[in-house]
């Protein structure tokens, strides 16, 4: 067994004896005397960090260093129970960064060793022994252990007596002494303590329904279905609401383990989840009622409750078809400062000529302009045509796929028109298609979305009016003049948290006395050659933009004559891991008032509005969703007028999403918080059809 004492984070002593002067010597009142001076000229310590509680620790032992003695190294230290991750000496004391895991329950206190190798050396006693230092990087607590003597060339055991907790990170550093000398200090080593078990799997498959859903299967015997596995999350430690918090540390899910017809046991197959828990498998069977089981586990090894999913596979077979889609992947958000990145007027981007019709384009995104060169899910792009020739239409989608029905601009001849899009990357790269004409085509990256989990997720919110030059809403009551620019507090109002990295804003130019352009970016920053609005004078005209918000605000640029700018946030994406992941989906169209889809066949009258079922429609699913991502769009209105897509239930909107004119078909994409599953559309004025194409979508789970 071994010997120790625990301190706090004051108190740094050693076990083993004082070989100092005892007090009451000849020197002790000078020694009084000078501590009691120290006590009152010397500040006062604060609380000791953990790099200062191994720095400021002494040595293991009371005996002198000797040199010769070899200190340990991290493959002669280790722990039991054993750790994944690393064999307990794992080094850097990160949260969970480069550490190893120790699964961790009530019933192991008391059960920790701590593992050092001694020197297979001869010792003037004839035996050997080990030391540790072992503290918790957040500096609440130390203690220092001592072992048993033993053989040379054997393993020390070190029982750890300080009380460990979920979440926290610790470290410790080992000595080994011959009685008479000590080896020098070993490197320092890390672990982490886990005790939260991921939570059960939900398991889906439109291929093979649940028994009892009443839903047919679309496989039979021998044909591969498609199972989606989501939901499972690894709990954080009591009191915490993100893993990147002090001591809130988690491991994170590691893989799911799946069988079929009994519980998976060792050896059992595995499935690799992204960052949100997400994964698919892809299976055949043979006639018969089946069951599925799927056991989470996490990276320290701690597994969840088993979840079980019955279905029922039909025979004789059904024809052949496509497994169903997996779950597209969760992704966070990494804002850009806006960067051109194509214009066909020019030659950025690899194209130098207008765009003909019936032609289309692939535009590499992926490896260039900052954005890397794998894991990205989709970019956010500002795509601008100009200078078409005819009436037109453009489309734009992933590359290589087919070309979806669906368009993303609608523009008159020689019209100058942006609208941002969201689409999802595949093979690096996106595809632009022109319908009519020809006409020049440019883009904007203003960000992407990662599979990585490194950045930042989303908070739906609104929508809500933050700036109106008309009325002084968030600036002053003033048109913005020519070659000027005004900044927005974004963080810390209306709701938004302090620490947003970038803002969902429609924003709207209106009452323009010439045609001119508004560029939105981060505060503070160069202005970008880049657009974010074009307009002609007295046209009300809106576009979508994600703008990087930096000291907590954006800024916005007029280039010519004066116009009022109007903003309505829906959303604003934050730094840490508290709101929701976004899932590339699409295109679909999920509205068509013209011919029925999502909504009766009709046009939504005036002052009249229209919910529109989204959860639970491909590629939506039922539950989770707090916001969608559409390109909504208007045509064949009988007047001037606007459209508002807001939260179902919310009563008349004081926001717009977009305007438009008679007989005009205007698009804009729109970052739309969902309630009850549903989003509704209001229209002002005369009688219009509207479109509604979903790109993605936010989840939480």
């Amino acid at each position: 067994m071994s010997m120790g004492t625990t301190t706090g984070p004051n108190s740094r002593r050693r076990g083993g004896r004082s070989r100092g002067r005892r007090p009451g010597g000849p020197l002790g009142p000078l020694v009084l005397l000078l501590a009691v001076l120290s006590a009152l000229l010397l500040p006062v310590a604060g609380p000791v960090t953990g790099a200062q509680a191994a720095a400021k620790a002494p040595r293991a032992g009371s005996q002198a260093i000797d040199p010769t003695i070899p200190a340990p190294t991290a493959a002669e230290l280790g722990m039991d129970p054993s750790t994944t991750g690393g064999n307990g000496c794992a080094s850097g004391a990160g949260t969970g960064g480069g550490t190893a895991w120790l699964a961790y329950s009530d019933v192991m206190a008391g059960q920790i060793r701590l593992m050092v190798k001694l020197p297979g050396l001869a010792s003037p006693t004839g035996s050997w022994s080990a030391t540790a230092h072992v503290w918790d990087t957040d500096g609440s607590a130390s203690t220092d252990l001592t072992s048993l003597a033993g053989p040379g060339g054997t393993y020390a055991y070190l029982w750890l007596k300080l009380p460990v907790a979920d979440g926290h990170t610790y470290g410790w550093y080992a000595q080994t002494t011959n009685g008479q000398a000590a080896s020098p200090d070993s490197v320092s080593c890390y672990f982490t303590v886990d005790s939260g078990r991921p939570s059960a799997a939900q398991i889906t498959s439109t291929d093979f329904p649940a028994t009892g859903s009443g839903a047919a299967a679309t496989k039979s015997a021998g044909q591969a279905g498609t199972f989606d596995l989501s939901g499972s999350k690894d709990a954080l430690p009591a009191g915490c609401t993100s893993a990147s918090a002090p001591d809130c540390a988690s491991s994170g899910l590691a893989y799911y383990l799946y069988s079929v017809g009994s519980e998976p046991g060792v050896g059992a197959p595995r499935a690799t989840p992204d960052s949100c828990g997400n994964a698919s498998l892809n299976l055949s069977f043979t006639w018969g009622s089946q069951t599925l089981y799927v056991t989470p586990v996490d990276t320290a090894g701690l597994s969840g409750p088993t979840s079980v999913y019955s279905f029922y596979v039909p025979w004789p077979a059904l024809p052949p078809s496509a497994a169903a889609s997996p779950l597209p992947s969760c992704t966070t958000y990494v804002p850009a400062t806006p960067t051109r990145v194509l214009d066909t007027r020019n030659g950025i981007g690899g194209f130098s000529k207008p765009l003909g019709a019936s032609a289309s384009l692939a535009l590499k995104v992926a490896g260039k302009n900052g954005v890397p060169a794998t894991g990205v899910g989709a970019v956010v792009l500002n795509v601008t045509a100009t200078g078409a020739t005819a009436a037109d239409w453009m489309s734009v989608y992933p590359d290589g796929q087919a070309r979806p029905t669906v368009s993303n601009l609608n523009f008159g001849k020689g019209q100058v028109l942006a609208n941002l899009v969201t689409v999802p990357v595949v093979n690096g790269s996106v595809d632009v298609y022109n319908a009519a004409g020809s006409v020049n085509v440019v883009a904007d990256l203003v960000g992407y979305y990662t599979t990585a989990s490194s950045g930042s997720t989303f908070v739906s919110a609104g929508p809500t009016r933050v700036l109106d030059t008309r009325s002084g809403t968030g600036t002053a009551k003033k048109q913005l003049g020519a070659g000027s620019k005004i900044s927005l507090q974004v963080a810390g109002v209306n709701g938004a948290p302090a620490n947003v990295t970038a803002v969902a804003l429609n924003v709207t130019a209106t009452g323009a006395t010439q045609a001119s352009w508004i560029a939105a970016y981060p505060d503070g920053q160069p202005l970008p050659q880049t657009s974010t609005v074009n307009f002609t004078a007295g046209r009300t005209t809106p576009n979508l933009a994600i703008v990087p918000v930096v000291d907590g605000k954006v800024d916005f640029y007029n280039a010519n004559g004066s116009v009022d700018v109007v903003a309505d946030v829906t959303g604003y994406f934050t730094g840490d891991a508290t709101g929701a992941h976004f899932y590339p989906a699409g295109p679909a169209r999920m509205l068509d008032t013209r011919d029925g889809t999502g909504s009766a066949k009709a046009p939504v009258g005036a002052a009249a509005a229209l919910a529109v079922q989204l959860a639970g429609r491909a590629p939506v699913p039922a539950t989770g969703v707090s916001a969608v991502v559409m390109n909504v769009t208007v045509t064949g209105g009988t007047a001037g007028g606007w459209l508002a897509a807001y939260p179902d239930g919310q009563g008349k909107p004081t926001t717009s999403t977009l305007n438009f004119t008679p007989g005009l078909t205007v698009a804009n994409l729109a970052v739309t918080p969902t309630t009850n599953g549903k989003v509704d559309f209001y229209n002002a004025f005369g009688t219009v059809n509207v479109l509604a194409d979903v790109a993605g979508y936010f989840s939480a789970g």
